[in-house]
């Protein structure tokens, strides 16, 4: 089975041409706004598997899923991958455009690999405003 190398949720990547190099841009962990609805312009889920050489040429299914602590999605969803590996290094990247969040409340990020859990990202949203503050004593 392929090992987690990481999982993330962000607001944006690049891949170098040349390189290959990826760069993560704002890994979100938590959205505050002061009204809600709001919505996150773009998200991105980024996962790295590692392979054995025993495990090249074998198809995998991956699985997205995406809830609130109220049970449903911002983003709809699920959302299947699968892939055959050609390598020992395997990115699915996948992005959304037009995120909208209603409410404050916890989000939760699955990724499944074959029908058994991978990986898991919180992501809280949350009401901003002034900070409170204890009195002194």
């Amino acid at each position: 089975m392929p090992t987690l190398e990481f999982f993330v949720v962000a607001e944006s990547f690049s891949i170098d041409r040349q390189s290959n190099r990826l760069s993560i841009f704002n890994i979100v962990e938590t959205l505050a706004a002061e009204e809600f609805p709001v919505v996150l312009p773009s998200m991105v889920v980024i996962t790295c598997l590692n392979l054995t050489d025993d495990e090249l040429g074998e198809d995998f299914q991956v699985l997205l899923n995406v809830r609130s602590g109220g049970g449903d999605s911002p983003l709809g969803g699920p959302f299947p991958t699968n892939f055959k590996a050609r390598s020992r290094r395997h990115r699915i990247i996948q992005s959304f455009q037009g995120v909208p969040f209603n409410d404050p409340g916890d989000i939760m990020f699955k990724q499944s690999l074959n029908g058994q859990h991978l990986a898991t990202h919180l992501l809280e949203v949350k009401r901003s405003g002034p900070e409170t503050t204890s009195p002194s004593s």
